[in-house]
């Protein structure tokens, strides 16, 4: 074998592995923002209307595989699938390969997207609930204009931003689990300061 050729065959590699690891991030990125969108939407909002950090849907993404390993086995699959495209190039047809390849890509992100969203949503509920949340709890928000607020019972601070202050009331045990949640949505500019138990 010669140099150029090895050289060659490194390139080759490296190309190989940079265009995998970009599909892992874009498949993590796909992930985080499913069940970011599932998750909002059980508190009734649609998240792509929030000031949400998109650095953050790269880390929900992240940080649910870290939660659910088994979702690993998606881009795994991928890969997997992806490499099983490469190595049969010389053997089967592009009219076959090319197509198959498509519908097994399809599979596997239909099933990654369903199990997206339940995660999502399943998060959303333990969220909702007051005494299982792991949202930090409020008891005062003080506003601008109206100065001190009484004692805010039961609510939960959902998010916040440099423009957005989101949170709503959080259910009790006896509550409806599929009722949704009563979400105040307040401007940064009317909040002075919220005051939270944890």
């Amino acid at each position: 074998m010669t140099e150029g050729t090895e050289k060659k065959e490194g390139a080759g590699l490296a190309d190989i592995a940079k265009s995998d690891f970009i599909l892992l991030g874009a498949f993590l990125v796909f992930l985080g923002l499913i069940s970011t969108d599932a998750y909002y939407r059980s508190f009734g909002l649609r998240f792509q209307f929030l000031s949400y950090p998109w650095n953050l849907i790269l880390f929900r993404g992240v940080q649910t595989v870290t939660r659910f390993p088994s979702l690993l086995i998606f881009p795994i699959l991928v890969l997997i699938t992806l490499q099983a495209d490469r190595s049969l190039k010389a053997r089967i047809s592009e009219g076959v390969r090319v197509p198959l390849f498509y519908v097994v890509a399809l599979i596997i992100v239909f099933i990654a997207t369903y199990r997206a969203t339940s995660i999502g949503s399943r998060e959303a509920a333990i969220d909702t609930v007051f005494s299982t949340s792991t949202l930090p709890k409020l008891s005062q928000v003080i506003r601008h204009e109206g100065g001190q607020n009484p004692y805010c019972e039961r609510c939960l601070l959902l998010l916040m931003d440099s423009s957005q202050v989101v949170y709503f009331t959080g259910k009790s045990d006896k509550d409806d689990a599929n009722s949704l949640p009563t979400t105040q949505i307040l401007s940064r500019s009317q909040v002075d300061q919220l005051v939270t138990t944890r």
